[in-house]
């Protein structure tokens, strides 16, 4: 029945955007986690936060988002908080 088929796309639809933060969020976590291993394995944190700058510029993404954006779409962590994290191992590394 085309109708009912239409109906499953529908709901299928409102579904995926309705369950999309927090589908987001657990990437964003997980993402998060890995950044924080990266740094505790190789402490390397100024090189972190300078492959963090050049990807922005190589991207023109957004450092910093607007809040409904980030919480809504985006699967990784923004760039400024995740310079703003690793800020917490070595603020001077991440100072420029």
């Amino acid at each position: 029945d085309p109708m009912a088929a239409g109906v499953v796309v529908a709901v299928l639809g409102v579904t995926l955007v309705v369950t999309a933060p927090v589908s987001a969020l657990v990437s964003r976590r997980a993402e998060a986690a890995a950044d924080l291993g990266s740094r505790e394995l190789t402490g390397a944190v100024a090189d972190y936060c300078a492959v963090q700058r050049g990807l922005v510029v190589r991207n023109l993404s957004d450092p910093a988002p607007p809040t409904w954006a980030r919480l809504w779409w985006w699967t990784h962590p923004p760039a400024a908080s995740r310079l703003q994290l690793a800020s917490t191992f070595d603020d001077a590394a991440c100072a420029n």
